[in-house]
């Protein structure tokens, strides 16, 4: 499918990896050190996995349910 479509058929999902892409190139220019490469192209995986698959509050982010799947996704990345 091509990008411009995909953007068209879920636009909310190409903003939200959008920020997750700025975001990461902020981090990295902060620091002044790492590689922004895997986290800007990973961008789209870590939104759906967040928004369809894991079980995160942010109403209760510390709740041992809702921290359990964050902690795993860090440490498989």
């Amino acid at each position: 499918m091509e990008l411009e479509k995909l953007r068209a058929l879920h636009p909310k999902h190409w903003e939200k990896a959008n920020a997750i892409r700025i975001l990461t190139l902020d981090a990295v220019a902060a620091a002044n050190s790492g590689h922004s490469g895997m986290p800007i192209g990973m961008a789209d995986v870590a939104t759906v996995l967040f928004e369809k698959h894991l079980k995160f509050s942010t109403q209760h982010p510390y709740q041992k349910s809702s921290l359990l799947p964050y902690q795993r996704l860090i440490f498989y990345l």
